[in-house]
C-alpha cells in the first residue's frame, strides 16, 4: 500500500511537472502566471476551461462565462442592487476565488 502511494505521488509530480512546462511554453500561460496571485497549475486550469481566447468576442463575454459581469437588480420602478451574474463557470469562480482569498492572506500578514 505504501509502495502504491509512493508511486502515486511520483506520477503527481510527474504531471504537475508536465502541466508546468506546458503552462511555460504557452503565450496565454506566460500571460496567466504573470499575475501575482495565479501560478502554473491555476493558469493550467483557466487555460483548460477558456480554450482559445479567440471564443470570446469581447474582454465583456469573458468577464461573464467568469461570472463577473454585473447585474442590475430591479422591480419595476425600483433599483435595487448591483450583483455579480449567478451564471458563469462555477470551477472558474472557485479557482479565483480561493486564489484571491491566499492572495489577500499573504497581503495582510
Amino acid at each position: 500500500m505504501i509502495k502504491e502511494l509512493k508511486l502515486i505521488a511520483d506520477h503527481l509530480e510527474q504531471l504537475d511537472a508536465e502541466i508546468c512546462r506546458g503552462v511555460e511554453q504557452s503565450r496565454e500561460g506566460q500571460i496567466l502566471t504573470s499575475i501575482p496571485p495565479l501560478g502554473p497549475l491555476q493558469a493550467a486550469a483557466i487555460i483548460a476551461s477558456i480554450g482559445s481566447i479567440a471564443n470570446f468576442r469581447n474582454a465583456a463575454a469573458l468577464k461573464a462565462y467568469f461570472g463577473w459581469a454585473p447585474t442590475i437588480t430591479q422591480s419595476g420602478t425600483t433599483y435595487n442592487a448591483t450583483a455579480l451574474t449567478p451564471g458563469g463557470s462555477r470551477l472558474m469562480k472557485k479557482t479565483m476565488y480561493f486564489e484571491l482569498s491566499n492572495r489577500i492572506r499573504k497581503i495582510s500578514q
